[in-house]
């Protein structure tokens, strides 16, 4: 009677377990999703048509700050620094060819770069801004500036210092 009883509740169970998993099934659902590429057909290029200059600057006594805009004006944003009226530097240009009215964003320096006049002084550059439209135009180019603040020690020493920085363009 044990056994009998035994193999009914099995049985049973094994007929719930069944209508279970047959239930479940019937709530699962499929979908299907679309997946797609673009090949760009231009690559895009850029290139630095005028460098970044601050002109001829004068040190002073205290540390000073000279901005240069993107449209090339120039200021003394703190210190004593005289800026040489005659030689008023510029922002510096770029111009970039690709795929017409497709957009784009600029990378600009995010840290300080350093210029040096070849004899061991330094002075840095930092707080970079452009005026990038971040579209191509329908002629497929676009041209944008960069400007930067520069940093001068009190009586920094007279040299001439250069250095470098990157602008990277992307679509």
């Amino acid at each position: 009677m044990l056994t009998s009883k035994l193999t009914k509740t099995l049985a049973m169970a094994t007929v719930l377990g069944i209508g279970l998993t047959q239930g479940s099934a019937l709530l699962a659902a499929t979908a299907s999703a679309t997946a797609s590429a673009t090949i760009t057909s231009a690559p895009i290029t850029i290139t630095n048509t005028t460098p970044l200059s601050f002109g001829d600057i004068a040190t002073g006594d205290q540390a000073s700050v000279v901005d240069i805009a993107v449209d090339g004006t120039r200021t003394l944003d703190s210190g004593n620094a005289i800026l040489d009226a005659t030689a008023t530097g510029s922002a510096a240009a770029f111009s970039i060819t690709g795929e017409a009215s497709k957009a784009y964003t600029v990378t600009l320096p995010t840290t300080a770069v350093t210029l040096d006049d070849g004899s061991g002084n330094t002075m840095t550059i930092d707080n970079f801004v452009s005026n990038a439209s971040g579209t191509i135009a329908a002629d497929g180019t676009d041209s944008f500036n960069v400007g930067a603040k520069l940093n001068i020690a009190a009586n920094q020493p007279a040299g001439s210092y250069s250095g470098s920085f990157n602008v990277d363009v992307v679509y």
